[in-house]
Parts: C-alpha cells; structure tokens; sequence
C-alpha cells in the first residue's frame, strides 16, 4: 500500500506590539493604550489621520486637542507578546485606571468595541433631556460640513459592518410610525416651515448638463436595468388593506381651493422662470436646430427600416 502524506499549513505566529500615547509636551502623562500587529509608526499615523478627519470620540480629540497647541503624540512600545494581545490590553487598561491615569480608552480593551462602557438607563435620560431644544449654532454648524467634506471614505471593513447593523436593526413599531406622522404634521402645519421650504426650492441649483448626462449613463448601465427589472417583477402587488388606506386617504383629502390653485400657479411660474434664466442655452436657436434635425434624421431612418420590413414580407 503506498503511503498517504498530508500536508500541513504551518501558521505563523502572531507578534502584538502594546504601546501606549503621550504627548511631546508631557511624556510622563500615558493618555491611550493600543495594541498593533505592524509598523509601530504607520499606527501612529493612522491615529493622527483619523483626528484629522473629524472622528469625535475620546482619543482623537485629545490628539486634535494636542496638535492644536503646537505639540505632537508620541507612541512608545511597552512590550511585544505572542498572539493577538487582546488579554495583556485588557490588563495594561485596567492597571491604568487603577493607578489613576487620565486614559482616553472608550472601552476595556480587545476586539473592538466587546465588553465596552454602556450608559445606564437614567444617564440616557439625562443626556435626552439635556440634548432636547439644542440647535447647532451657524458656526458649528460650517465645521460640521468641513469635517463632513474632508473625511475619508468608508473601508471595506466599516461598510460591511454598516451594512450588518442596519439588517440586524429592529423594525419600528406602530408607536413609532405614529409618532413620526404627529411630528411631520406639527412641523408643516407651521407657516414660517413652509416659507422656509418654499425659499429652498426656488434657490436650489439647476442640474448641469453634464450631471444630467453622467445621470443618464449610469441608469442606462445593463446591470442598473436588469437589477430595476428583477426588482419590478418581484415587487409584491399591494395588499387589500394597503388599497382599502389609500382609498380612504384619497377620500379624506380635502379639496383644493381657489386660492391655493392660485399660489401653485404662481410658485411654478416663479420655477419655470427661474429654470429658463438658468438654462438658456436649451432654448436658442441653435440647439433648437439641432433638435429638428436630429429629429428629421431619425424618422428618416425609422420610415427606411419600415419599408425594408415590408419588402421582406411581401417577398415571403
């Protein structure tokens, strides 16, 4: 019999480095614990970059808080271990707090975010209360939009752990749905709502003929198609129930008067003018031109296909 030989995989061992932040202005002061498996300053790197661009947790705004004053984190290696280091964190964390430093770590350490701090229910209440009536101010308000405009794009890792929250998200229950509805009705019952809404529509930019035809391309791709044809074909007829809502509402609906047919005459007026303003280039006599005879040129070739057609059945 001839012998069989299995052939193993050898692993290689993992190194985890520990090493802990300070900053160059005060090296005594240890404010984050971590744990790499590479280069320990490409993670220094990664943790500047992430302050950078707007992550708003503990450790990157002390290192913002840091490099704003002039200053500079700097990484220190306490030891390197076998394995993925999650226990000798966990240790290196816990030893912290008990000597009294001022750590940034949101949670005892490990695998992401396990076993990290959860807010109490009556401190979730405190900060629902203390959040509820505050409004960003306008100046808040054009950081945010910085931050926003200049922050990095989603790895692959965060998205599919995006992708994996929202499905494993509960559905909203009846109560919030109500809920929802009593809000939005409060809100544009308001006249100062819908002046504002009104305003925002007639100040919204045009699409550019370029946006329209980048649009247009990519809903005319074969697999944006085939997706919205299998989508249509799968798409469940409405419910009894659901027509039964929609009749009722139809029949609840109260009428249009006089006055409101007026202001919606002159609001799309006031859009259409603005629209013709901003595009005048579609209405000139040369594209206009162009038009007809791209128009003529297609027909032409429409009435050649026909008679062919003809022909050939005639032949038969």
């Amino acid at each position: 019999m001839s012998e069989i030989v299995v052939k193993t995989k050898q692993i290689t061992p993992i190194n985890t480095k520990i090493y802990f932040l300070t900053s160059s202005e005060d090296s005594t002061k240890i404010r984050y614990i971590g744990k790499t498996v590479g280069d320990a300053n490409k993670r220094l790197e990664r943790h500047i970059r992430i302050a950078k661009y707007g992550e708003t947790y503990h450790c990157p705004t002390w290192i913002r808080s840091v490099l704003s004053n002039g200053n500079k984190p700097v990484i220190t290696i306490i030891g390197e271990v076998e394995g993925d280091g999650c226990k000798e964190e966990i240790a290196w964390i816990s030893y912290g707090k008990d000597e009294g430093w001022d750590l940034t770590n949101g949670t005892r350490g490990g695998d992401g975010f396990k076993g990290g701090h959860k807010h109490t229910l009556e401190t979730i209440e405190k900060i629902r209360k203390s959040s509820t009536g505050r409004h960003h101010t306008d100046e808040a308000k054009e950081k945010n939009r910085r931050i926003a405009l200049n922050r990095l794009p989603d790895t692959p890792e965060t998205k599919e752990r995006k992708s994996l929250a929202s499905k494993n998200r509960p559905l909203r229950t009846n109560e919030t749905f109500e809920k929802i509805k009593v809000a939005l009705i409060k809100y544009w019952e308001k006249p100062e709502s819908r002046e504002k809404a009104r305003i925002a529509a007639l100040n919204k930019p045009s699409v550019t003929q370029e946006t329209r035809k980048n649009m247009s391309i990519a809903q005319n791709r074969p697999e944006v198609r085939k997706q919205k044809s299998i989508a249509a074909f799968n798409r469940p007829p409405p419910t009894l129930e659901a027509r039964k809502k929609m009749s009722i509402a139809a029949l609840n609906r109260p009428p249009v008067t006089i006055e409101d047919r007026k202001n919606i005459g002159i609001r799309s007026k006031a859009c259409w003018q603005k629209r013709r303003e901003n595009n005048t280039d579609k209405n000139s006599v040369e594209t206009k031109q162009k038009k007809s005879i791209a128009m003529k040129a297609a027909w032409q070739k429409r009435k050649i296909q026909e008679g062919s057609i003809k022909r050939v059945l005639c032949c038969n």
